[in-house]
């Protein structure tokens, strides 16, 4: 039979030891946390955001030329960009992210690859709104957006139809806007028909 300081002494190193494992995860989190703000407002992030905002205004210099040499339809793809040489396959990629070209020679066709860059490796994801005849496209509607944990869910950039580049740091605003734009591209593809 224990005793009962006995049993006091055991319930002390208990404690002890669940105090000292829950420090240890505690600071490990801490550290981890630390480590991914450092890593967002490092120079060399803001620099990824600020070129990968470019790239979103490139592509939308490139959609507007698009637009002129055909009949004031917006490309249907983003491969159709690539198509029109008015853009390179590298433009689609958001420098923080770190993905990576595939190799051209691996593909039957050109076609395949851009294909195949814009559907799985693209970083950016296009909204065709203005790729049917004869519709007037709200403005403030989003025309091509990246994911937001392509910078660690601190911001995302977005590019609008009035082809302004916005860096949205309030991601329930984002979501509300594309929200928006998922509706009426909905209605759009349902009058499509």
């Amino acid at each position: 039979m224990t005793r009962p300081s006995e049993w006091q002494g055991r319930k002390s190193r208990r404690r002890r030891i669940l105090g000292w494992i829950l420090g240890i995860i505690v600071g490990i989190l801490l550290a981890l946390l630390v480590w991914k703000i450092h890593e967002m407002l490092t120079p060399k992030e803001l620099a990824r955001r600020v070129f990968c905002a470019a790239n979103l205004s490139g592509i939308g210099k490139a959609i507007i030329l698009y637009r002129s040499e055909n009949y004031d339809l917006a490309p249907p793809t983003l491969a159709s960009l690539i198509h029109a040489n008015l853009i390179g396959p590298q433009m689609l990629l958001c420098p923080s992210t770190g993905t990576q070209l595939p190799v051209p020679e691996s593909f039957p066709s050109s076609s395949a690859y851009y294909d195949y860059v814009c559907d799985v490796v693209s970083d950016y994801i296009y909204v065709p709104l203005g790729s049917v005849k004869h519709v007037s496209v709200p403005e403030d509607l989003i025309c091509v957006y990246e994911l937001p944990a392509n910078h660690w869910y601190y911001s995302v950039n977005v590019l609008y139809w009035n082809h302004r580049v916005r860096t949205e740091k309030n991601l329930d605003l984002f979501m509300k806007n594309l929200q928006r734009t998922n509706d009426y591209y909905g209605k759009l593809i349902g009058t499509k028909r």
